[in-house]
């Protein structure tokens, strides 16, 4: 059965900053898509929030969920499915929400909106998959905005704000 939109929709989704510290450093885990990784470019990990449903028994047991509950839920999921499923991760943290200027949008009336967290890494393999075609360390400053996709500036800004880093 299809269903038609009668208003333009914000598809929501997630981004994740991913962190470590290292001797009073800040490192961030960034991935390359299949397509970016002749240009240089470098995204937050992250995707769409997958539709939540519950399913019960007649007597109103509750059998199962799918989808994810939560924006966090979401985004630990992302982190997982795109940088590595063995990792051990940090409950995730508002940063804040943004739309993002998704190119598979541009002749169209939706959109994307984007809820941003930061993720603490606590240990487990690094490992691009998913969406991703690499995923590599860098130390958090003002020099990731040469290789930040410009879609993902702003978070970036955002992140470095709430951090304390940017002035």
């Amino acid at each position: 059965m299809s269903y038609q939109l009668e208003f333009p929709v914000a598809f929501h989704t997630v981004d994740c900053a991913i962190t470590k510290k290292v001797n009073e450093e800040i490192y961030i885990l960034l991935g390359q898509k299949r397509k970016e990784t002749e240009s240089g470019k470098f995204r937050f990990p992250g995707g769409f929030i997958d539709p939540y449903k519950e399913y019960y028994s007649k007597d109103g047991i509750k059998l199962k969920s799918i989808g994810d509950a939560t924006a966090e839920d979401a985004a630990l999921r992302e982190a997982k499915e795109e940088c590595g499923n063995n990792l051990e991760l940090d409950y995730p943290k508002y940063i804040c929400s943004h739309f993002i200027d998704d190119e598979r949008y541009k002749n169209s009336d939706h959109s994307i909106l984007t809820t941003f967290f930061q993720i603490g890494y606590l240990w487990g393999q690094v490992k691009a998959s998913d969406d991703l075609a690499k995923v590599e360390w860098f130390k958090l400053n003002e020099d990731l905005f040469q290789i930040i996709n410009p879609i993902h500036q702003t978070l970036l800004q955002q992140l470095l704000f709430k951090i304390k880093m940017i002035k």
